[in-house]
């Protein structure tokens, strides 16, 4: 079955769900949708440092947007947070839908997006201005934009979502490496491509044994900062 980052790894330590990578087998890992923090245009914020110089004038009176409690948006979100010293008043909108209409509504002035979900209301036209992505490089859609790293936040840095392929633990080898050699073809096939394209995003393709010591990785650090905060 299909798992992304949210469920995997900081929703399963925050409600201390049942399983942990141990308990899967990681055949492959299809997407990397990286996260851009976003602000409204008549915000009057141009950059991180302006945002955050904001933020601490008004401590706890900007609205920080999530989808919901420990989802996959909080994660950077609270990373951030931390390494800027800054605090925000957290409202749930219950999703990335929601979310989007906030902060194209005037709602909120400040996110987290995903890039494929606001790449069209960024630009010239578009209400929102990108100030910076958590890619490890610049995002080749807005080379003009700089990474967190760039700007000293290495926190958030790589911090995407992906969407992986796993199974159950306990599947025979022959089995897995059938599944891991036919994702690592159809992940080339051109019509699949075509598809991730019109969809704006960009092909994540990572082997089963890479995606498992990412996933470990992942969510180990998902604990420490759940932990850091006051969490279980």
């Amino acid at each position: 079955g299909t798992c992304d980052q949210g469920a995997a790894s900081l929703m399963a330590v925050a409600q201390n769900l049942p399983y942990s990578p141990k308990d899967y087998v990681s055949i492959a890992n299809l997407a990397l949708l990286p996260w851009v923090m976003v602000v409204r245009k008549d915000s009057g914020w141009n950059s991180i440092d302006d945002f955050i110089k904001a933020a601490k004038a008004k401590p706890g009176e900007i609205v920080f947007p999530i989808a919901g409690v420990m989802s996959a948006d909080h994660y950077p979100w609270l990373l951030f947070a931390k390494q800027a010293g800054i605090k925000g008043n957290w409202v749930n909108f219950g999703g990335g839908g929601p979310k989007l209409k906030a902060l194209l509504g005037k709602e909120s002035y400040v996110d987290f997006m995903l890039a494929p979900v606001i790449s069209s209301y960024v630009g010239e036209k578009g209400p929102l201005k990108a100030l910076a992505v958590t890619t490890p490089k610049r995002h080749p859609d807005w080379p003009k934009i700089p990474t967190f790293k760039e700007l000293g936040y290495d926190s958030v840095e790589n911090i995407v979502i992906w969407i992986g392929i796993f199974g159950p633990k306990g599947i025979p080898k022959d089995r897995v490496e059938h599944l891991r050699n036919g994702f690592a073809k159809a992940v080339k096939d051109k019509s699949y491509l075509a598809l991730l394209k019109n969809m704006r995003q960009k092909s994540g393709y990572m082997p089963g044994q890479d995606l498992q010591k990412y996933w470990e990785a992942e969510y180990k650090s998902a604990k420490k900062m759940i932990a850091g905060i006051g969490g279980k």
